[in-house]
């Protein structure tokens, strides 16, 4: 029986919950203990089941009182925390505090500690005032993506001169040398094609065969730098290298037939043009919505008043620590850790407040919608929806897509809450 049960909040959203349990209570978790010991014990000169209870105690007195005292803190932790009011309800397990020793038939006073959901405290989102800045889309921009068409449908031919030169498609062989002239282990590669200029040599040797023919064959002697070869970089190494072929892109005439080439929904470049001036809207509009949205962010924390739950920020640490473990593995982990809390402590926040402000603002995604999703997700890879599901996570795709839908029904709430006022010009390409 529980005679008393005392909440104390502490900082970061943490609770101190501090329960006396009865004389009889104890007694009884005493003695449940000695009773499964003694039909578990088995010792010399006694049958199983048949060991008297004082030699029990005397054995194990010490493991029994701990087990009981186990069993009592958890069972009656849980009996209190099932019908916990919501302020102090816990969002992460409880811990117990430093323990005294238990006396069968006497109250027992423990403590536990937990976090609890913050009171969210917030900034103002309604009116509150923005700028849009004026996005400056011109010819230059058209002309950018014309030429990015034009080098995805260029024609791959032999250059004629057989040379190396920048922008050249170039398929060879290589391999490092040691001291000796011998190839060093797992360096030969035959038929690598790269396109030169692009940096994506793993010696960094493209300036080096620049000149050099299709057919030809040449030992470089370099010193690796940083910038060419990251994993390299200081060390002096012997290639060995064969140009086997030379190729150049031929690009395509900007006329009515390549903008039929790039796809059938247009008859003239001029149509072409005219998608591709829609495309940067468009695509600037978005940008501009999640540059604005990361400013309603910025005042929404600026006027955060909450302490957070440090098993929440803990949490998100370790996801951030998780998905950087492979990329990180040259870095302590101690210092990677500190240098993502602040990151964590930022997405948790404004996640709590997002969730107060989609509660107090009945912002809901129905079944329907998340449903319509599913088809025309599944439409595009032409499966029925139950495939899709089964195939992507199962209700667990079906839960993100209702968590992303009301995200972004939230981030339109907030914009249109907003009073937006026109601002600087800027270029596109600097969005």
């Amino acid at each position: 029986m529980i005679e008393n049960k005392q909440f104390e909040k502490l900082e970061n959203s943490r609770v101190k919950l501090t329960i006396t349990v009865s004389a009889d209570k104890t007694q009884s978790a005493y003695d449940d203990i000695v009773k499964e010991y003694i039909r578990q014990v088995q010792l010399p000169g006694f049958r199983k089941g048949k060991v008297p209870q004082e030699i029990i105690i005397r054995k194990f007195g010490q493991d029994i009182n701990h087990s009981a005292m186990a069993e009592l803190i958890d069972n009656s932790s849980k009996e209190v925390l099932k019908d916990i009011e919501d302020d102090y309800s816990p969002v992460s397990n409880p811990e117990a505090g430093e323990l005294d020793p238990m006396e069968p038939g006497k109250p027992y006073i423990f403590s536990i500690f937990y976090d609890i959901y913050p009171q969210v405290v917030h900034g103002e989102y309604r009116s509150m005032e923005l700028k849009k800045p004026q996005v400056q889309i011109s010819k230059k921009h058209v002309d950018e993506k014309l030429e990015e068409l034009r080098e995805q449908n260029a024609n791959i031919i032999e250059k004629e001169d057989g040379l190396v030169s920048s922008g050249t498609v170039v398929t060879m062989d290589y391999a490092e040398l040691d001291d000796n002239g011998k190839v060093l282990e797992d360096t030969h590669r035959k038929g690598f094609t790269f396109t030169v200029g692009k940096k994506n040599h793993p010696y960094g040797i493209e300036a080096d065969i620049e000149g050099m023919k299709a057919g030809e064959e040449r030992t470089i002697v370099k010193t690796c730098d940083e910038e060419a070869s990251p994993e390299l970089a200081g060390r002096t190494i012997h290639l060995y290298t064969a140009i086997k072929t030379v190729k150049e892109r031929q690009l395509p005439e900007l006329d009515d037939e390549f903008a039929q080439d790039v796809s059938d929904e247009f008859k003239t470049l001029n149509d072409l043009i005219e998608k591709i001036k829609s495309e940067l809207e468009k695509s600037a509009e978005g940008k501009l919505k999640e540059n604005m949205f990361d400013s309603v962010a910025e005042k929404l924390l600026e006027g955060a008043d909450f302490q957070l739950p440090q098993s929440m920020v803990n949490a998100e640490q370790r996801k951030y620590l998780n998905d950087l473990s492979r990329s990180a593995e040259s870095l302590e982990e101690e210092s990677l850790r500190d240098s993502l809390r602040p990151l964590a402590e930022r997405t948790v926040k404004l996640r709590l407040i997002y969730s107060k402000i989609v509660n107090d603002e009945g912002i809901n995604v129905s079944d329907e919608e998340v449903q319509n999703i599913i088809n025309e997700q599944a439409n595009m890879y032409n499966i029925k929806p139950e495939d899709y599901l089964r195939n992507f996570g199962g209700e667990r795709m079906r839960s993100y897509i209702r968590d992303q839908q009301v995200y972004n029904k939230l981030k339109d709430f907030l914009l249109n809450s907003a009073v937006v006022s026109p601002g600087e010009t800027v270029d596109y390409n600097d969005l």
